[in-house]
């Protein structure tokens, strides 16, 4: 008798942890891709293509007590604590606050009016990707505004400020 409770308890533990499983298989991947949907598609485009840029191009000298601290941009080295979205608000909004700097950051890397020499080649993929991270930060500046980030600009949706 005490066999078959303990054998019934045991079916029960197995199927609460059953259950379990098939919740984070199933929540979790909805979770996290609502988290990735919330940023800013110039962010998530900045994480994939252009932090590997800064960490590998840039951050030599564009850091706090590097050789081109003065210039406006100084990055964190990625065992910083928060560097990759330390750095994509950085380059961001250095783009956003004049939209020159953009070209200005693109005649940098290909080695125009730049200490560090050439850094992107303007026929490599990296500079396709900076070229088209900076296009993007432009296009989200000049977007007209969506309150309820439910994709539809506030002057074209009935309810604004509803999901």
């Amino acid at each position: 008798m005490l066999f078959l409770e303990y054998e019934r308890m045991e079916y029960e533990r197995s199927l609460i942890m059953r259950v379990l499983l098939l919740i984070l298989i199933v929540v979790y991947p909805v979770c996290a891709g609502a988290a990735a949907a919330d940023l800013p598609e110039s962010q998530t485009f900045f994480n994939e293509n252009i932090s590997v840029i800064i960490q590998g191009k840039c951050i030599a000298c564009h850091i706090v007590g590097g050789q081109a601290q003065s210039t406006g941009l100084t990055y964190l080295t990625s065992t910083q604590t928060n560097a990759q979205q330390t750095n994509y608000e950085m380059l961001s909004t250095f783009i956003e606050e004049d939209s020159a700097e953009g070209e200005t950051v693109l005649e940098n890397a290909r080695g125009l009016n730049h200490g560090g020499g050439v850094q992107l080649p303007s026929s490599s993929a990296q500079y396709a990707n900076m070229s088209s991270f900076i296009d993007l930060v432009n296009a989200e500046k000049n977007a007209p505004p969506d309150s309820d980030g439910d994709g539809v600009s506030d002057l074209e949706d009935a309810f604004p400020d509803d999901p």
